[in-house]
């Protein structure tokens, strides 16, 4: 009887400690899931972002718009389908009325022309068919002729002849409509300098690809160099910029080291100004905004810390549309991996409210319209947004994905409700976005900038043609008459070349 109590105690201390060590398994144990969760998430990610098709394909995609959606990147399966054989139908191209018109007849032999008599037959009519064909650009030389005068009495006098006009480059070849094309070739559609190279030569035309690339930071860094600073003047003058950057393969003698192309864009003037950086760092970001105020819309990331707290006359805006990415890729993941998704209720939240944004644009609102229109419905769908993350925030593990992307939206919630203060900021940071893919396009393309001279001379280029196509002109048109008319210009003359001041010329 006296050896009860000590067994008991004995039995007590060890059931203590097998609870404590179940407790510490279970702990280790969703410790591991956590991780594998997000190995599972990365690896996912990872799969989207090398062999994925860009599109948002889950159940909650009619609640967004085409625009909404164009830079969300997840994977989509997409079925095979058997062949469907479709009618012959007229092609949907409309052809310009003053398109030049080629004629060609092709008319009966002459013996079909004749009646059974011999009479001949009498042409009543004729049935046209419209082809469209194409002839290569060709090469032409533009000879810039003087006359020469003078007095043969008196030969002291000396010869007249008027003087030559200046020139892009001097004792250069180069003429404004060749320097455009090559502007526009590789900064617009994207062709390396070697392309170019054997397309001029198909054309009979030998140019060295030392001697293009020497055309085209010369063009960039002496002409147009200035109408890019005029238009950041320009630029931030507005209220609302985005801004955004992506990497720039840089090479460096043996090696490539990722410098960085940054976008700088507002919404309001369809102004676009690309810089070129070495780095990420958030200095070159406070350097470009200096005594800059307004709303900067962008990602939450870390470099831009340092210019909201110097400069607090800057507003961070957030962007929905990568809130709801890292969601949507929080759920892609999980569907995939069998598990129960918590992402697609908020997803639908977002999605309302990308549908508010879309019946403003609908209506046809105003800024202030649009603001209002926000701050009678979007409140309360915030409301559950937050509410809703922070009632899943208590359950999940740290580290999780689905933490991850609940921490992106708490830590950053004054950012991503500020959008609700003027009707001029957007709900999303596409802007920047749509800015920088021409920027990964030709990055395909060229495979890295040869110097930063080169880099610099890029975003230059880029300036130009990505603004002029925002105001529905064609760059090529603009560039050749702007390198034609910046010769002979001064300085006073720039802003009626900008992009968004420019006129063609009427035929």
């Amino acid at each position: 009887m006296q050896n009860a109590p000590a067994s008991t105690h004995i039995s007590h201390d060890v059931h203590l400690a097998v609870v404590a060590e179940r407790d510490t398994l279970r702990r280790e144990l969703a410790t591991l899931k956590a991780a594998f969760e997000k190995l599972q998430f990365d690896l996912q990610t990872l799969l989207r972002q090398r062999f994925g098709v860009r599109s948002e394909s889950i159940d909650q995609l009619h609640l967004f718009g085409s625009d909404d959606v164009e830079f969300i990147e997840q994977t989509k399966e997409i079925p095979v389908a058997p062949p469907v054989k479709k009618a012959i139908t007229r092609d949907r191209v409309v052809l310009p009325a003053d398109l030049p018109v080629e004629r060609e007849e092709i008319d009966v032999p002459a013996s079909e022309k004749l009646a059974a008599d011999g009479a001949p037959l009498v042409r009543i009519g004729e049935e046209t068919s419209i082809k469209l064909g194409y002839r290569p650009a060709a090469f032409f030389k533009r000879e810039l002729v003087r006359p020469k005068y003078a007095d043969p009495r008196q030969p002291e006098m000396g010869v007249r002849i008027a003087p030559l006009p200046p020139q892009l480059l001097d004792g250069s070849l180069l003429d404004a409509s060749l320097g455009a094309h090559l502007l526009v070739s590789k900064y617009g559609d994207h062709l390396p300098l070697y392309r170019l190279e054997q397309i001029y030569a198909r054309g009979g035309i030998e140019i060295p690809r030392s001697t293009l690339c020497d055309w085209v930071i010369a063009l960039t860094d002496r002409w147009l160099r200035p109408l890019v600073v005029a238009m950041k003047e320009h630029l931030l003058r507005q209220s609302v910029i985005h801004v955004d950057e992506t990497p720039m393969p840089l090479q460096r003698e043996k090696r490539v080291v990722k410098a960085r192309q940054w976008t700088y864009s507002g919404r309001e003037s369809k102004i676009t100004v690309y810089e070129f950086t070495e780095d990420k760092q958030g200095e070159h970001v406070r350097s470009f905004l200096a005594g800059w105020r307004g709303y900067l819309q962008a990602d939450a990331a870390s470099n831009y810390d340092e210019l909201y707290r110097q400069q607090p006359a800057i507003l961070e805006v957030g962007c929905w549309a990568h809130a709801r990415r890292k969601f949507f890729d929080v759920a892609k993941a999980a569907e995939k991996n069998g598990q129960r998704v918590l992402a697609h209720e908020v997803i639908e939240y977002i999605g309302e409210l990308f549908a508010i944004e879309r019946t403003a644009t609908d209506a046809g609102d105003d800024p202030e319209q649009r603001h209002a229109r926000r701050q009678s419905q979007a409140p309360p769908i915030l409301d559950k947004i937050r509410a809703w993350c922070q009632e899943k925030l208590s359950d999940l593990l740290p580290k999780s994905p689905t933490a991850g992307a609940i921490n992106y939206v708490l830590k950053n919630w004054g950012a991503f409700t500020r959008y609700l203060e003027d009707g001029r900021i957007a709900i999303d940071n596409n802007a920047a976005e749509r800015a920088l893919r021409p920027i990964t396009l030709g990055r395909k393309n060229w495979l890295f900038a040869g110097s930063n001279r080169g880099g610099d001379t890029c975003a230059i280029a880029m300036s130009l043609i990505t603004t002029a196509k925002a105001h529905g002109h064609d760059p090529l048109a603009y560039l050749t008459d702007v390198l034609t008319r910046l010769p002979g210009s001064s300085s006073k003359d720039l802003d009626a070349l900008l992009p968004m001041n420019w006129k063609p010329d009427k035929p």
